[in-house]
C-alpha cells in the first residue's frame, strides 16, 4: 500500500511517481501499473513537462503529462 493510496495520480508530486506503482482508473474500473516516467523537453515551446505512461490490464498503454491522468487513482 502507498501512502498516496486514494489519490488521483495527477495530484500526487512527480518526483513521487515510480514505475511499478500501482493505478485503477476510476470510470472502467480497470488495474495497472506506471510504465514509464520521464521529463519530456518540448523544444518548440522551450519546456520541460513531467511525462507518464501507464500499462493497463488491456495493454492499452497510454502516455501524456502528469497533468491529464485525473481518472487514475492510486491503489
Amino acid at each position: 500500500m502507498s501512502i498516496h493510496s486514494g489519490k488521483r495520480l495527477s495530484d500526487v508530486p512527480f518526483d513521487e511517481i515510480f514505475v511499478g506503482m500501482e493505478v485503477i482508473d476510476t470510470v472502467i474500473c480497470m488495474e495497472g501499473k506506471v510504465d514509464r516516467v520521464w521529463v519530456r523537453d518540448d523544444i518548440v515551446e522551450d519546456t520541460k513537462e513531467n511525462w507518464l505512461s501507464i500499462k493497463w490490464q488491456n495493454r492499452f498503454n497510454p502516455y501524456g503529462p502528469h497533468h491529464v491522468f485525473k481518472k487514475a487513482k492510486v491503489k
